[in-house]
């Protein structure tokens, strides 16, 4: 096949185009799996002894447009509010110090590094 000069230009754009639908829609569909990831992770490892903190971990698409789409990891209700607690640790009320569990960043940092391979191998790939 060949083409002509004039409809080089034309080729191009539209291969372009194909490669970056591929690409959006690859990337948008690794973060929802990824979140998904998330959400469930933290629930299985978020401290027992709060149940209904672990009921209340959810997310939502926060952006969904031509460029990707992007997910909020939260805690619906009032129990948003143990989350920096749970994390990082508190002061007890008579002295001392509660030890953070550090489950948020324990179950986002290997789902975070799979997302950026998943990403990467969506382009090489699209």
């Amino acid at each position: 096949m060949s083409i002509t000069v004039d409809q080089l230009s034309e080729e191009i754009r539209t291969t372009l185009e194909n490669y970056n639908k591929v690409v959006v829609d690859g990337t948008k569909q690794k973060a929802k799996e990824s979140m998904d990831r998330l959400v469930k992770q933290t629930k299985a490892t978020a401290p027992k002894h709060r149940p209904r903190y672990v009921n209340h971990i959810s997310s939502k698409q926060t952006r969904n447009d031509n460029f990707g789409a992007e997910y909020t990891w939260y805690v619906t209700g009032s129990e948003y509010r143990l989350s920096h607690l749970l994390e990082n640790g508190h002061a007890k009320k008579n002295g001392g110090r509660v030890a953070g569990t550090h489950f948020i960043k324990n179950a986002s940092d290997p789902i975070l590094d799979e997302y950026v391979r998943a990403v990467e191998e969506v382009i090489q790939n699209g």
